[in-house]
């Protein structure tokens, strides 16, 4: 029984993640613009994810709340992924640094996507940047994904959620850097729902991309020095609360061994990431 779960888990997982290769090939001739086409994407990739768990199961996931969180309070969730990034950043400038020691290096795909909203900010991409593209991340890897492997032990199964969703982009730049911060959307998800991780998810990228539209020009600088004091004052608070958290449930979770570590979809799915990670770091350099 555990196993047929899984295999259906990780076998969706793995469809998602090769329709959102596989469809914007195809559309790349016909449609010319690139956020239209990950728009696509992204609504035609959730569809597998949300076939598996069926429409009862994926509501009543969606709908589960745990412990209530201050409105306001959401805006510190929001913003205390300013740690995270930084985390994840000094993480990636440490193994770029390393691997130039060998003559190697990797491509910068989160420098591309801030060019890109910096030069052209059209509809689509902030519709895509700061609604789509979180809220069927969220949808799958934490609302689809995470709740289902909470079970025996939650905190492991935060952690692997917030690792496929970083193996996910198939890049090394952001598929290092964003580590540490699809662990974070997934303790929200643990402790409060699903929908605290998607406004925090969907206000993260919007500051995301209203800092990149800024830089360069007037108050462009300003702004992101106040919202990086401002970011990392909510992290300090951020991180007092899931300290507390922590500390309160640590022991959440039985003994039994996670299962689906064995699951052989489960490493296809790492394995096919990586796969890609290396074809999309050979097509950035040709």
């Amino acid at each position: 029984m555990e196993k047929t779960k899984y295999n259906k888990l990780f076998g969706g997982l793995i469809l998602h993640l090769l329709i959102f290769t596989l469809v914007p090939m195809i559309f790349l001739g016909k449609i010319k613009n690139t956020s239209t086409i990950l728009i696509i994407t992204a609504i035609v990739a959730f569809i597998p994810t949300y076939i598996i768990m069926g429409h009862r199961e994926f509501m009543n996931q969606l709908t589960q709340k745990r412990e209530r969180v201050n409105p306001l309070f959401i805006i510190c969730l929001a913003l205390a992924p300013m740690a995270t990034n930084i985390i994840g950043g000094l993480v990636e400038e440490g193994i770029k640094k390393g691997l130039t020691l060998f003559g190697l290096s990797f491509f910068k795909t989160t420098a591309e996507m801030a060019n890109e909203i910096m030069t052209m900010p059209s509809l689509s991409i902030i519709l895509y940047t700061c609604l789509l593209a979180p809220l069927f991340e969220e949808l799958v890897y934490r609302n689809y994904l995470s709740r289902s492997i909470e079970k025996p032990r939650p905190w492991l199964g935060i952690c692997i959620s917030g690792l496929l969703f970083a193996l996910m982009h198939t890049n090394f730049d952001q598929s290092i850097s964003l580590v540490p911060t699809g662990i974070y959307f997934g303790y929200l998800a643990l402790r409060y729902s699903t929908w605290v991780a998607i406004a925090a998810h969907v206000l993260n990228n919007s500051i995301f991309f209203v800092s990149a539209f800024l830089d360069g020009r007037p108050y462009g600088e300003q702004f992101g020095q106040i919202l990086f004091f401002i970011g990392i004052a909510s992290s300090i608070l951020v991180g007092i609360s899931a300290f507390k958290y922590f500390k309160k449930n640590r022991n959440m979770g039985t003994g039994e061994k996670a299962e689906y570590l064995k699951n052989p979809f489960f490493w296809a799915f790492i394995i096919i990431c990586i796969i890609m990670m290396f074809l999309n770091e050979y097509a950035a350099r040709i």
